[in-house]
């Protein structure tokens, strides 16, 4: 078990077996609790992962064990007076899964590009090539980001191997027995999102969300790792998906694209008459 605690605890180490709980109330492990002061920053987040990697060797092969721990998020920071002062607590709040989705992906694709250092010339070419519904442009020396207006341009390059051909085009033919780091970050991912926009999920696949949510941050952080790399929703989803999921039991069933169908209404109504 690696406490995140603090760095003292380093070598708290121990293999955990058997499969996903079903709840974190049946869940026995040690919490960690973030809530201190001795955490120990996102620069070194990824050197201590790596340190954590436990290693054995037999028949002149390495073999690591998989190190999974459970985390205690404290959601004590107070609530907006508009939210507080009308009943609202932490439990009430939401995570869209269609933006959360389009956001991620978005970051993926930009993320993929950017660390591979992949002429933009080359890289639209590539994406032309495969049909990809972007093209990158680049300002003062350095590509834009890219913004997904639809969620079909996220789901695009879940079909078809699509991922994982911009990996490929990144960083070389990919080795099945030793994936690069930049697989890895995808394919964790491309395992969680099922389960994110996912309308019904059963207990198994809930209690297999919060799994996936740890591997998922701790591969996105391994290969993207600039502290300024975790976007709101990779913190969400670390930090918060698993008391969502734990209270909502699912979040691909609270999509907020019905309620911001109204925005066009509200510039209308708000912000052109009442403002005038």
């Amino acid at each position: 078990m690696q406490d995140y605690g603090s760095s003292n605890n380093a070598k708290k180490i121990a293999p955990l077996t058997g499969k996903g709980v079903s709840s974190v109330e049946a869940d026995k492990r040690e919490v960690t609790d973030l809530s201190g002061d001795g955490f120990i920053g996102t620069e070194s987040f990824a050197a201590l992962i790596k340190s954590m990697r436990l290693t054995t060797f037999g028949r002149g092969k390495k073999r690591y064990i998989r190190v999974r721990t459970r985390f205690l998020w404290p959601m004590d920071r107070p609530l907006i007076p508009e939210f507080a002062e009308n009943g609202f607590t932490w439990n009430d709040i939401l995570c869209c899964a269609l933006h959360a989705d389009m956001r991620l992906v978005e970051w993926y694709v930009y993320h993929t590009v950017c660390y591979s250092q992949k002429p933009i010339p080359a890289v639209n070419a590539f994406l032309k090539k495969i049909g990809a519904p972007i093209q990158f442009t680049k300002s003062k020396g350095k590509a834009d980001k890219i913004t997904f207006h639809q969620h079909s341009k996220a789901k695009w390059w879940f079909e078809d191997d699509r991922w994982q051909q911009l990996v490929e085009f990144c960083d070389g033919v990919v080795d099945p027995d030793n994936p690069s780091d930049t697989w890895t970050a995808w394919s964790t991912y491309a395992e969680l999102r099922e389960l994110l926009i996912c309308m019904h999920p059963s207990t198994k696949d809930r209690a297999r969300f919060k799994e996936l949510t740890l591997d998922f941050f701790v591969a996105y952080r391994l290969r993207f790792s600039l502290p300024s790399d975790v976007n709101h929703y990779v913190h969400h989803l670390f930090a918060h998906g698993t008391m969502i999921m734990d209270i909502w039991k699912s979040i691909g069933a609270f999509m907020l694209q019905a309620f911001e169908n109204l925005h066009s209404d509200h510039k209308d109504v708000i912000q052109k008459v009442c403002h005038h």
